[in-house]
Parts: C-alpha cells; structure tokens; sequence
C-alpha cells in the first residue's frame, strides 16, 4: 500500500544472467541414464572456473482495480505475467 493508501499487487522475478538453458525430454532421459549428476557437476565446474551463477531482480506491479484484467489468478505461483502486459521494472 502507498502513501495514498492504494494497493498494488506485487511479482518479483529472478532471472538468471544468462537466460534460460534446457534439454529437450530425450535428451534428458539419456543424460539422466548415462550420468544422473550432470547438472550438479556441470554448475560446481562452472564455478570452480570463476563463472559464478548471477541473476537479474525484477518487479511486476499491477494496480489493484487492474487484477482481474488477467485470464488467470495473479496469486496463482505458477503463472507468469507476460512482460508484454505487465513491464518488469
């Protein structure tokens, strides 16, 4: 709430430096049957060569009377507001 007793609804976000990464579903099964710690591995040698994981903090804001302009629950955790409808600051 601000000073002018408005309330707002607030997302922070995480995103790591160097964007997403993944596998694709086969891949991944294969990885996982031939090496089950290559992720942990791979992040540890990451970091032992001085590439330290770094993230950027960003914030949503959506006004109050704004919430239900979503097809979905702002509070739902697992949706994400589009940057293209809500800019993240």
């Amino acid at each position: 709430m601000d000073a002018a007793g408005t309330s707002s609804f607030v997302k922070f976000h995480w995103k790591p430096v160097l964007g997403g990464h993944s596998l694709i579903w086969d891949e991944a099964v294969k990885l996982r049957g031939k090496d089950a710690d290559f992720h942990r591995r791979d992040f540890w040698e990451a970091i032992d060569q001085g590439h330290y994981p770094e993230w950027e903090f960003g914030v949503q804001i959506v006004a109050d009377p704004d919430k239900h302009l979503f097809g979905f629950d702002l509070l739902d955790a697992t949706k994400l507001i589009p940057e293209s409808l809500v800019r993240c600051n």
